[in-house]
């Protein structure tokens, strides 16, 4: 899989101007009639998801490192485990209990969805459920 399908084609087509044509982020916002930190924000965009697909190829298969996070998943990573990408999935879900991790600062039912769905592609749904339902209050 490559970065280009996580991104739109018109995304794609302003990256190209700028990096590859070298074209001015004037010029390129004049053609399209947007603003000139839009054409910016898009560049910047495409690079970020250009080194996160790096950075997800890189690590080992099976740890957190593989998985496509949210940005705010991948800051709580970094901040409750400091150097993420190594550690292994299941580990993780071992060490890491699903109610333990809805303490975490920032982090919502939609962001603990959004982990689930992405490590139920690597390591089952059986796994992952267990790990959900084990995180339920039953007070």
């Amino acid at each position: 899989m490559s970065y280009k399908d996580y991104i739109s084609e018109r995304n794609q087509m302003i990256y190209d101007m700028r990096v590859v044509d070298g074209r001015t982020f004037s010029s390129i916002a004049k053609e399209l009639g947007v603003g000139i930190e839009r054409i910016r924000q898009i560049v910047a965009k495409v690079e970020r998801c250009k080194l996160h697909k790096d950075r997800r190829d890189a690590a080992p298969r099976g740890s957190l490192g593989s998985m496509r996070l949210t940005t705010r998943l991948e800051g709580r990573f970094w901040h409750e485990l400091g150097e993420y990408e190594s550690v292994d999935l299941l580990d993780f879900l071992g060490r890491v209990s699903c109610r333990e991790m809805r303490r975490w600062p920032e982090l919502g039912n939609k962001s603990i969805n959004d982990f689930a769905d992405e490590a139920i592609k690597i390591v089952g749904k059986d796994t992952v459920m267990r790990w959900l339902n084990a995180g339920e209050s039953h007070e």
